[in-house]
């Protein structure tokens, strides 16, 4: 229970991004998991105020997160679906004040597993 995770699918593909998330939290030991998704259909439009708005809804949620006490102060991940400047920023502004509690992880298509990126590293 000291591992947390936040799963962003800003791409709305509901089970195919959950199912592999779940899989690897378990696989982690990661034993909280705040998962956040789009509300609305279609593709995020891809302007400046769309980008803030999405950065600063998504790192709101993950403070204001009722976590377990250890949760909160234990190791995290980042699972990403979306774009990758909305991914790098969440990435950066998370993870800039404590860059060793967290651990990115990169989805593979081959295998439709989630990898911890870079495999050796965390970010």
């Amino acid at each position: 229970m000291s591992r947390a995770a936040l799963a962003v699918d800003l791409q709305g593909r509901e089970e195919t991004f959950t199912g592999p998330v779940r899989a690897a939290c378990r696989a982690a030991g990661i034993g909280s998991l705040l998962h956040i998704r789009r509300a609305a259909d279609g593709r995020l439009p891809e302007n400046t105020a769309t980008f803030t708005a999405a950065v600063d809804q998504i790192c709101r949620a993950w403070l204001d997160a009722r976590l377990p006490e250890p949760a909160r102060t234990g190791h995290h991940a980042l699972f990403l679906s979306g774009p990758t400047a909305i991914a790098l920023a969440l990435g950066a502004r998370l993870a800039n004040v404590q860059p060793d509690r967290w651990t990115i992880y990169n989805y593979d298509g081959a295998s439709s597993t989630y990898e911890p990126f870079p495999r050796s590293r965390q970010l």
